[in-house]
């Protein structure tokens, strides 16, 4: 990545003060923040949840949700929800270290950001999914409108349905 960020980073993120809360009256949770190179650039990928959702309709935000309790650390809490949401295998995933958590005020939830480097482009079916005539990936929990996460504006952007939240994958410049 630019400037070697994947040697940069974890060490700038280790070497700082993070900052933690403790809420015990909200809900703890973990998101990714995914990196990868684009055309030699970093760029962030993101989702735009659906209109259509009961809950954060067509919010920005980075794949992640609710800490479970077969999720032994935040960080399995944020790959988990990852492969849920857009297919990254946790294999595939390098974390890099964590962010500052950030609480959020409607909707009652502490979150812990870990920021990754992904593998780009990247084919869903890697994440044990298979493959379906309609471009869609399919795991035991989770249902794929993409074959890919690819540029956007050509054959990224496309929408992901998870059992919860269907999306859409997009980057940006970093």
């Amino acid at each position: 990545m630019r400037g070697d960020l994947a040697t940069v980073l974890p060490q700038a993120l280790a070497h700082r003060q993070r900052t933690t809360l403790a809420r015990p009256d909200k809900t703890v949770a973990a998101v990714l923040v995914p990196l990868l190179l684009l055309d030699g650039e970093p760029h962030l990928l993101y989702i735009r949840r659906a209109h259509d959702l009961p809950h954060h309709r067509g919010q920005i935000a980075f794949p992640g949700g609710r800490h479970q309790a077969e999720d032994p650390t935040l960080e399995a809490t944020a790959l988990r929800e990852a492969s849920e949401e857009i297919g990254l295998a946790p294999g595939d995933v390098r974390l890099l270290g964590a962010l500052d958590d950030t609480e959020t005020m409607g909707s009652r939830f502490v979150i812990t950001p870990f920021v990754a480097i992904v593998p780009y482009p990247y084919d869903c079916a890697r994440a044990r999914a298979r493959s379906t005539p309609s471009s869609r990936c399919r795991s035991a929990r989770s249902r794929h409108r993409a074959r890919s996460i690819s540029r956007p504006g050509t054959s990224g952007g496309r929408t992901c349905r998870s059992r919860r939240s269907p999306s859409t994958v997009t980057s940006s410049g970093a």
